[in-house]
């Protein structure tokens, strides 16, 4: 019916003679009532009330997740005991501030999350990427020590030439010497005579 009043509340003259313009006016008041009813904020019912000591917990195993694994010198400072001491005094101070993972978190939480999950694998990543180049060098090394080079040969070195600054060479052993002599006698002694070429012709 608000459709059809006029100033100051009243009905224009006239107007509600005309049953087609009262139902028109019932319809529109009818729709604008059902609008007003769905965009109405009532309170969620069914919110659940936060559990701080959860978040707490939360929070401090994201940390130590994402410090330990860089720091392992940590772990032996702040034990479970430490820990869970930690835990019941930030819930307290989270439930004061009315804050939680989510709000800590805020618009970068997918990120941050992201970043917690890679960190801890940053270091031995980088620790087993060195041991590998080192161990492929040395492979290399000892490939090339092993192998000549192209266009060389294994050559021995030509002994060693005695210069006059030397001096003399020292007289051989008169010991060994005669072993030499006497064997070289006995072997000649040994071996067959030869043939004598004259009485063969």
């Amino acid at each position: 019916m608000s459709a059809i009043l006029g100033e100051g509340g009243k009905p224009a003259e006239g107007l509600l003679d005309d049953p087609r313009l009262v139902a028109d006016a019932h319809a529109i008041d009818g729709e604008a009532a059902a609008l007003d009813d769905r965009t109405l904020v009532r309170p969620d019912t069914n919110v659940q009330p936060i559990d701080w000591q959860a978040e707490s917990h939360d929070l401090v195993d994201f940390t130590t997740g994402m410090f330990f694994p860089l720091y392992p010198r940590l772990a032996g400072v702040w034990t479970p005991e430490r820990c869970g001491t930690l835990e019941k005094r930030l819930a307290a101070v989270l439930k004061k501030y009315n804050l939680d993972m989510g709000t800590l978190l805020g618009k970068w939480g997918p990120e941050i999350m992201l970043a917690a999950a890679i960190a801890p694998a940053v270091l031995p990543t980088v620790k087993a990427i060195r041991l590998d180049h080192a161990e492929h060098k040395a492979q290399a090394k000892e490939k090339d020590r092993a192998a000549p080079a192209a266009g060389q040969t294994d050559v021995r070195a030509p002994p060693a030439v005695r210069t006059s600054e030397q001096g003399p060479a020292a007289p051989p052993d008169p010991v060994k010497l005669h072993e030499l002599t006497r064997t070289g006698e006995e072997a000649s002694r040994q071996a067959p005579p030869a043939p004598d070429l004259h009485a063969q012709a």
